[in-house]
């Protein structure tokens, strides 16, 4: 992943984090962490697994229902009609899973479930990163309010900020990018400021809920 453009970095020496005000010391922690972005570490894990022996994947196949032998799945049913016996069924697809509904539709009573709910908003935006930009830091963190902005490549920055549960009424900002991060030290502004246009436009999400093995989510 180094030799695609993920960055090797010290969580402590190469970050700066900035709590209530108070820029944290930063020494050497021997914690070191990869910088990447999502699409590049996902498609990392999907050749290591698709690279390991007895693994198939059926890239056009589209899973529909569950069939049920003696209390227990043994069957998913294929869009096309066909079943795929299996010893173990293994729901995988995230928040967006169909298999309560098609636990419902086999007549399964579901467990009683408990949800705890948050309402954390936040909002995310990608920025140019330049040669030189926070003299060469990769990661920033402060709080409160919540924000950090770390770089995912070597031309590129994520910058996130979020709202806490105590404060979720207040919609996540998505900053205002004036000035540049050279001449606007991070210690005396919330998040990182640039001279470039972004290069992608701000989006921002909203969990409302989460109970085990999943979360309630809506993009706005």
């Amino acid at each position: 992943m180094v030799a695609q453009g993920a960055m090797r970095s010290d969580v402590q020496r190469d970050a700066r984090h900035i709590h209530c005000g108070q820029r944290h010391a930063r020494v050497e922690s021997g914690m070191t962490g990869l910088l990447a972005s999502r699409p590049m570490l996902e498609g990392q894990v999907r050749r290591r697994i698709t690279a390991l022996p007895g693994v198939q994947v059926l890239p056009d196949s589209v899973a529909t229902g569950l069939l049920v032998e003696r209390d227990r799945v043994t069957v998913v049913r294929l869009a096309g009609g066909e079943p795929m016996p299996a010893d173990l069924v293994v729901d995988a697809s995230g928040r967006g899973s169909r298999t309560p509904f098609w636990l419902d539709e086999l007549g399964i009573v579901p467990p009683a479930e408990e949800r705890v709910m948050l309402d954390v908003r936040y909002g995310t935006r990608e920025f140019r990163r330049r040669p030189g930009d926070l003299d060469g830091d990769l990661i920033v963190v402060v709080a409160p309010p919540l924000t950090s902005l770390a770089a995912e490549w070597p031309w590129r920055w994520r910058t996130t900020a979020g709202s806490s549960p105590w404060s979720a009424r207040a919609r996540p900002r998505t900053p205002a990018w004036t000035g540049s991060p050279r001449s606007r030290p991070i210690c005396r502004h919330p998040i990182c400021t640039s001279s470039s246009p972004p290069p992608s436009p701000s989006g921002s999400c909203r969990c409302t809920g989460t109970r085990p093995g999943s979360a309630a989510a809506t993009n706005s």
